[in-house]
C-alpha cells in the first residue's frame, strides 16, 4: 500500500475545538455560578449550575464522539496497509465544495473506493437508507458514505474526462465498523456495508471484478492528492 496521504487533521481539528469549548464552557460556568451565588442569590446560583452542567454533558459527549471517530479511522488506516502497493491510500479528503471529509480513498486493481468509517458501540440498523444506533435514529451512514463517493467521481471525472465511462463510471462506497462490540445488522442498506475484519476481502472481491491497471490507478491517485485540501490551519498531508 502506498500512503498518499497520511490524514487527520479534519478529526483533529475539531477534537481541539470540542476540547477548547469544554475547558471554556467549565471555566466559565465556575466562575458564574460562584458569582451568583455569592452576590446574587443561592437559588440562582444553582439554577445556573444545572443548566451549565446539561450544557458541559452535551459537549463531553461531542467530545467522545470526535474522539471515537480518530480511533476508528486510525484502526482502518492500519488496516488498510496490509494492501499490496498496487494500491493507493489517501485518509482524510478535503475536496473544494465539498462540506467536512471523505474518512478513505482506497484507490488501486478495485478503482475508487470511498470508505466512511463509524466506530459506533451497541447495535446498529439499517432499514435502507434510515440508520438506527442503539435505537435511535442517527444520521444515514449510507447517505454520507454514497455523498463521498459521489463527490470523488465528480472531481476525478473532471480532471480524467477519458475515464467518466469506464473506470469512474461508478466509485464504490463502503461503510467499515471499527468497533468489534457493535452489533451491526442491515437491511437493503444503500451502500456495501463490513465489519472491520471484513473490509480487506470486500476491497480484493472489488479489485477481482474491476481489475483497472496500475498505471491508471496511479494516475487517479495523484490527481486526487492534487485536488484535496487541508482543513484551514491544518496540515495533512
Amino acid at each position: 500500500m502506498q500512503v498518499l496521504r497520511v490524514g487527520g487533521a479534519y478529526l483533529g481539528a475539531r477534537q481541539q475545538s470540542a476540547r477548547a469549548a469544554l475547558v471554556t464552557l467549565t471555566g466559565a460556568g465556575v466562575a458564574g455560578v460562584a458569582a451568583l451565588s455569592i452576590g446574587v442569590d443561592p437559588w440562582a446560583g444553582a439554577l445556573l449550575a444545572v443548566t451549565i452542567a446539561s450544557v458541559a454533558a452535551k459537549a463531553h459527549r461531542h467530545l467522545r464522539r470526535v474522539t471515537r471517530g480518530i480511533k476508528g479511522e486510525a484502526l482502518v488506516r492500519e488496516r488498510l496497509q496490509s494492501l499490496s502497493d498496487d494500491y493507493f491510500l489517501l485518509n482524510d479528503v478535503v475536496l473544494p465544495g465539498h462540506a467536512g471529509n471523505i474518512d478513505h480513498v482506497v484507490i488501486g486493481p478495485c478503482g475508487v473506493v470511498v470508505i466512511e468509517t463509524k466506530n459506533f458501540s451497541g447495535p446498529v440498523e439499517s432499514h435502507g437508507d434510515a440508520w438506527f444506533v442503539n435505537g435511535r435514529r442517527s444520521r444515514s451512514v449510507s447517505k454520507q458514505a454514497n455523498r463521498g463517493a459521489i463527490v470523488v467521481r465528480e472531481a476525478l471525472g473532471h480532471a480524467h474526462p477519458d475515464l467518466e465511462d469506464s473506470v469512474l463510471r461508478f466509485v464504490d462506497s463502503i461503510a467499515v465498523f471499527a468497533n468489534p462490540s457493535s452489533r451491526v445488522r442491515v437491511d437493503r442498506a444503500k451502500t456495501i456495508v463490513a465489519r472491520y475484519s471484513q473490509l480487506l476481502d470486500v476491497i480484493l472481491a472489488i479489485a477481482r471484478r474491476k481489475r483497472v491497471p496500475p498505471t491508471v490507478a496511479a494516475r487517479l491517485a495523484r490527481s486526487l492528492r492534487e485536488l484535496t485540501r487541508s482543513p484551514i490551519g491544518c496540515s495533512g498531508r
